[in-house]
C-alpha cells in the first residue's frame, strides 16, 4: 500500500477536527505582528471552521489586540499539533475579516448565540484591558464579534515516526498546492 501523502493526512486530520470532539486540531496557536512592540505576538485560538481548500476559520472579541494587530499586518502564522500522531502543521496565510452582511458571520453569530457562548463577546470591558473591578467582567448588551477566515499561501507538515521522519513545504500556486519534499 503507498504512503499516505503529507499533504491529504494534514487536510483528513483537519476535516476529522471538525466531526471528533475533542481533536487536538479544534486549537489552533495563531501568531500575529504587534507593529507598536517590532515582536510576533502568539496565543491559542477555537479552530471554528476547515475548508476543502484549507481555508481555516475562528472567532474573536472585536476589540482584542489581536484585531488591530491582524488590521496592520494581515500576514498571520497558524500552529497545529497533534501530540499522539506527531504530526505538526504550519501555515503562512492572509487573514480576512468578515463582515456582518456575509452569510458566514450571520451563521457564526448564530452558533454564538446559540451555543450560549455570547457572553464572550459581550464583556464591558476589552479584552487585555486592565481589570479595574468586576463590573469590567460583566455582560453588557453590545455584542463584539469578530469573524475572521484564514487563507492559507504555504503550508510546512511534518510528521515524526520512528521508522523515519517525514516532512514537505507546500505553496499554493493558483488552485494547486505544489510540494517539495524537505529534509526533517
Amino acid at each position: 500500500m503507498p504512503e499516505e501523502s503529507l499533504l491529504s493526512l494534514a487536510k483528513n486530520e483537519l476535516i476529522k477536527s471538525k466531526v471528533v470532539s475533542r481533536h487536538p486540531f479544534r486549537y489552533m496557536v495563531l501568531s500575529t505582528f504587534d507593529k507598536e512592540s517590532q515582536l510576533p505576538e502568539l496565543r491559542t485560538v477555537v479552530c471554528r471552521g476547515v475548508g476543502d481548500d484549507f481555508r481555516l476559520c475562528f472567532y474573536t472579541d472585536a476589540r482584542s489586540p489581536k484585531v488591530h494587530q491582524m488590521a496592520e499586518h494581515p500576514q498571520v502564522g497558524v500552529l497545529f499539533y497533534h501530540s499522539k500522531k506527531q504530526l505538526q502543521i504550519r501555515f503562512r496565510a492572509m487573514v480576512l475579516r468578515l463582515t456582518e452582511e456575509q452569510s458566514q458571520y450571520q451563521k457564526a453569530l448564530s452558533n454564538i448565540k446559540s451555543s450560549g457562548r455570547l457572553g464572550d463577546y459581550t464583556a464591558n470591558a476589552a479584552p487585555s484591558s486592565n481589570l479595574e473591578n468586576d463590573q469590567d467582567k460583566q455582560q453588557g448588551e453590545q455584542i463584539h464579534l469578530a469573524v475572521y477566515e484564514i487563507i492559507p499561501e504555504a503550508m510546512d507538515v511534518l510528521l515524526l515516526n520512528r521508522e523515519g521522519h517525514r516532512r514537505a513545504k507546500y505553496v499554493l500556486k493558483g488552485d494547486q498546492w505544489e510540494e517539495q519534499g524537505l529534509v526533517p
